[in-house]
């Protein structure tokens, strides 16, 4: 007796996944899950049934065993799938562009052997776009995901302090960023300094700059009177912006900060120049930073020598004479290596332009003891100035401690080396004069004092054009905001005037309202915190309820920038990515964005 054939009404008794419709006169087996079609084969639908139930689609969209309902997707659940899943891919693209960019990776490394390590490796990554179509369109959705967050930060009665510099280093021309500043109140109420445009001008002046305030401000549904400071160098355009603008905007009232730091840069710089000897021992440092770079044979004859000698090899640190912070380590580096270094110059192994140039300004006992003596000066003098600049600089420094640093550390610096006598030069510099010819010792000394005198008279200059109303040498004004920002630490309020009126002036810039001078007169009356380790921010933030309008009000004066440093640390990290040879046919507006993602680092 022939055996008999199954029919599809069989196949759909045996296994209920399935069911049967008619297409084009012919019976088909079709999954209720999956719409996947059996065609019915002799000998082989059962295998085929059998292979589709254990796929991994089939048991994913397979309803519950618990459920009761065992009827197909609608078309509606289908496409919801479809689009959670086109959602999921496009999130994945995102976060993977976002984290290439934040860690200073190229986009193009999505086509290298990182994309293709994440494609193997997880599921997730499998539909991973290209690095062309990172940046067309990934690219673009991460930043405007960006301005949308920085838009929302800035919504409301948000105060913004501006800080803006330009580089001449960017891709050949000015380089402008502009970072804004403000009081976090989502965050802790805290400083919070974000980028908010970056830009590649063909011509940096006032104009040019000016309508990049504009954009940034038309950007983030800003006004020019939501401005209550703008940070910058001492250079003339920004002068000429900032006096523009409170021409043009009447109702612009913000604080024209100049750069503290920068001034103590000019400062140096000028002292340092100031005589023959400085400007011998400062190239002598510089062409030290130079001397191995290149030169492998003679670093390792270097090396040698050190080795011969007992000493340490290492090698002097490139100066960048406008960083006073590479300079003073190159003088440490020197000083800690004299022997070793002097007496390689002026050994027979020491051959080449460089070693000639380093040779001159050592090449007799006096000559060497003079330098090394205006050394060790350099290095005791320039210490001191450069703490100031790394406390000015620190992002730990608040509005209110400035005048202390500039008014305080600077007078005092500055004021004890006026003395007609040298004992204030240090004490090891006085030890090494003692040991130099008469002669030579009462010209050092002159020199020593004409470096006093240079940077005294540069500070005052600087103070005189750069800080409203100088009334003494190393002071500003009173009515200035460096010095009326102290009555905010409640540890020194007794110090100053408690007469309101003196300190309007900075809080009509944040608010208005008839209650200020009543929640600061009780502010003034209340007794000094007795925790002496309470950090100002902590305790107006403590305040909020008690003196809602005031303790608003100095927590967003204590957020205001003391210094352009934020900007060139941008620039700074922005020059390490821009360095390298993938960078060079990226276009101003990928720049832009790449730069403003990269420095900002939202957690999105």
């Amino acid at each position: 007796m022939p055996r008999r054939i199954k029919t599809a009404e069989d196949y759909v008794l045996e296994n209920k996944d399935f069911m049967v419709e008619e297409v084009r006169g012919q019976k088909l087996l079709i999954c209720r899950f999956c719409r996947v079609t059996v065609p019915i084969v002799t000998g082989k639908t059962a295998s085929r049934i059998a292979e589709h139930l254990v796929t991994k689609t089939h048991l994913k969209l397979k309803e519950p065993p618990n459920s009761d309902s065992l009827c197909q997707m609608s078309l509606a659940e289908t496409m919801t799938r479809f689009k959670r899943k086109r959602e999921e891919e496009k999130d994945v693209a995102h976060e993977f562009v976002r984290a290439l960019v934040q860690s200073g990776t190229s986009l193009h490394q999505a086509d290298g052997l990182i994309g293709n390590l994440f494609r193997k490796r997880s599921p997730a990554f499998k539909t991973l776009p290209k690095a062309t179509q990172m940046y067309e369109k990934y690219l673009p959705e991460v930043f405007l995901a960006d301005i949308e967050h920085i838009s929302d930060l800035l919504q409301g009665d948000v105060k913004i302090a501006v800080t803006i510099d330009e580089t001449p280093e960017m891709r050949g021309d000015p380089g402008v960023a502009v970072l804004i500043t403000f009081c976090d109140a989502k965050n802790g109420w805290y400083r919070r300094t974000i980028m908010a445009d970056m830009d590649v001008l063909e011509t940096c002046n006032a104009v040019s700059l000016g309508m990049l305030l504009q954009r940034v401000l038309t950007k983030f549904n800003k006004d020019w009177r939501d401005i209550v400071c703008i940070c910058s160098d001492s250079a003339t355009y920004m002068k000429k912006l900032c006096d523009d603008l409170s021409k043009a905007i009447p109702e612009l009232k913000c604080f024209p900060v100049r750069d503290p730091c920068h001034l103590l840069d000019g400062m140096l710089k000028a002292a340092l120049q100031s005589s023959e000897l400085m400007k011998n021992a400062i190239d002598f440092v510089v062409h030290s930073g130079a001397l191995f770079r290149y030169a492998r044979e003679l670093k390792r004859k270097y090396f040698s020598f050190c080795v011969l000698c007992g000493s340490k090899e290492r090698v002097i640190p490139t100066v960048s004479f406008s960083r006073w912070f590479s300079v003073l380590e190159a003088v440490n580096a020197i000083l800690s290596m004299w022997r070793p270094l002097t007496e390689f110059l002026l050994s027979d192994d020491a051959k080449g332009k460089k070693c000639e140039d380093l040779r001159v300004h050592i090449d007799s006992d006096v000559k060497k003891s003079t330098l090394y003596c205006i050394l060790r000066f350099l290095q005791e003098n320039m210490t001191a100035v450069v703490d100031i600049i790394k406390k000015l600089e620190s992002e730990s420094t608040l509005v209110y401690q400035v005048f202390s640093i500039i008014g305080v550390n600077v007078k005092h610096l500055l004021e004890s080396r006026l003395d007609d006598t040298f004992s204030d030069f240090g004490t090891a510099t006085c030890s090494l004069l003692e040991c130099l010819p008469l002669g030579k010792q009462r010209s050092v000394e002159d020199q020593f004092r004409k470096f006093y005198f240079t940077m005294h008279e540069k500070w005052l200059a600087m103070m005189h054009r750069n800080v409203p109303s100088p009334t003494m040498a190393f002071e500003v004004n009173e009515a200035s905001l460096w010095y009326s920002a102290q009555v905010l630490d409640p540890f020194r309020k007794g110090e100053f005037s408690p007469d309101f009126a003196k300190y309007s002036f900075i809080f009509d810039r944040f608010n208005t309202s008839e209650g200020m001078c009543t929640q600061f007169n009780a502010y003034v009356a209340e007794p000094v915190p007795e925790n002496v380790n309470l950090e100002v921010h902590q305790y107006w933030h403590g305040k909020l309820r008690q003196w809602p309008e005031l303790a608003n009000c100095v927590l967003a004066v204590l957020a205001l920038p003391v210094s352009s440093a934020n900007v060139e640390r941008a620039f700074s990290q922005i020059k390490v990515y821009m360095g390298r040879k993938e960078r060079a046919r990226m276009t101003k507006e990928s720049l832009k964005k790449y730069c403003m993602v990269y420095y900002n680092k939202f957690d999105l």
